[in-house]
């Protein structure tokens, strides 16, 4: 499925299928097929394949409720195994798919934070725009990515910046040294 999703055509695909109905009859059932069979082999991922999977699944908007349940579930013990890149994709994948695992999100919140010094700044971004996508206020997790960023805020890019502040804002956080620091970088940045 990951090869599928990576391909720029199968993921254009995915995304206009509804209106190209002799693309979605070909690519549909070959994506729930895959996804039938990774939810009977889920148990068997690893650390680096279940984000991977989570991953593809956003990418591809696949709706197989039992596998989303499958990754959660068989990611979550395995947590303290995920680098910090992983954490961040299985975060953004679920908040992607709008699929609100809240044990799951907890466990991410909580294993990101003891990570959060190695996470660079896209990660840091990601995690922050997947809370605010899912509307979840944890205020421990958001508290470290505040104080990462700013440590780190030289680093962002423009998308990172840009998707920090909307995260912050969306979920009416007014962190005002965050703030203060990506409207600093971001003057650096236009000036570039």
């Amino acid at each position: 499925m990951n090869r599928i999703a990576k391909c720029p055509d199968a993921y254009q695909a995915a995304q206009v299928s509804p209106c190209t109905p002799e693309v979605s009859l070909i690519l549909e059932p070959c994506i729930l097929s895959l996804a039938s069979r990774l939810f009977h082999v889920a148990a068997e991922l690893n650390a680096q394949e279940l984000p991977s999977t989570a991953w593809a699944c956003a990418k591809l908007i696949v709706t197989h409720e039992p596998l989303r349940d499958s990754i959660a579930a068989y990611s979550r013990p395995l947590l303290s195994d995920f680098v910090e890149r992983a954490l961040s994709i299985t975060a953004w994948s679920f908040a992607a798919m709008c699929y609100y695992h809240a044990p799951l999100m907890d466990a991410i919140s909580e294993a990101s934070r003891a990570k959060m010094r190695a996470f660079v700044p896209q990660n840091l971004a990601n995690l922050a725009w997947s809370y605010a996508k899912l509307g979840m206020l944890d205020s421990p997790l958001l508290l470290a990515i505040s104080s990462a960023s700013i440590r780190r805020i030289r680093e962002f890019d423009s998308q990172d910046l840009s998707s920090t502040a909307w995260a912050f804002a969306s979920l009416g956080i007014l962190d005002l040294p965050l703030f203060n620091s990506i409207a600093a970088s971001a003057r650096r940045t236009i000036h570039e």
